[in-house]
């Protein structure tokens, strides 16, 4: 037969876990099949066991007890398809099937025979060897999407310090040029007052009028010497 504990309450609602090994143990430990992570729960809080005949559910003297259909029970107690039980903060629903999905089936011989087949599973099933430690309490399940959102807002402020610092540098560096152009600035000014000196006017050619004048006093000179 095949036993189905479908999660009603907690933090992973709605998924469906197949018990297929004689004995499924709830608990905290990691030892269990199904380890809880409640402070709610036991170490080992309870013990489901299946043959082909029956399938039952016992308390392993758990602090809080174990409830089916809300009642708490005392001792191994028979259980029987849409019973529910409640272990701390976790509820499920039981379904029990004489073993149908077990059987082999005929081979696929088309398409839509394919699709119908795929149809007519309900769920996917968890094996008990897939789910130790899976199923969280929901304080637990929240730190852990308040540490992964510090972690993410943590990253992203990184890339935009490492985004920025280039920016940041090529400010300090424009300011750096700007300051060194501008000590330099007085340099040049000092340099261009202190360049080379103007040269002393040459003194006027003398007009024309002059040099005829000149040549004048100079014919009669040499005149007076002869």
């Amino acid at each position: 037969m095949d036993v189905i504990l479908k999660v009603l309450e907690g933090a992973k609602q709605g998924a469906a876990i197949a018990v297929k090994k004689p004995q499924f143990v709830i608990g905290r430990s990691q030892s269990c099949n199904l380890c809880a992570g409640s402070t709610a729960i036991s170490r080992q809080h309870c013990a489901i066991t299946r043959d082909e005949a029956r399938v039952a559910i016992k308390d392993l003297g758990s602090r809080n007890g174990t409830l089916v259909n809300g009642n708490r029970i005392e001792g191994e107690v028979e259980l029987t398809s849409g019973d529910e039980i409640t272990i701390g903060p976790l509820k499920f629903l039981v379904t029990i099937t004489p073993g149908i999905n077990n059987a082999k089936k005929p081979e696929v011989k088309s398409v839509a025979e394919a699709v119908a087949r795929t149809a007519q599973k309900p769920h996917i099933d968890i094996g008990d060897d897939d789910i130790s430690q899976w199923l969280l309490g929901p304080s637990s399940a929240l730190t852990e999407t308040q540490t992964i959102r510090i972690d993410d807002t943590n990253a992203v402020q990184q890339l935009r310090e490492a985004a920025e610092a280039p920016e940041e540098d090529a400010d300090s560096s424009e300011m750096d040029t700007k300051a060194i152009d501008a000590e330099a600035q007085p340099e040049n000014q000092s340099a261009k007052k202190s360049g080379p000196g103007k040269l002393p006017k040459l003194p006027q050619k003398p007009s024309a009028k002059d040099s005829r004048e000149a040549a004048a006093e100079a014919l009669r000179a040499w005149s007076r010497r002869r």
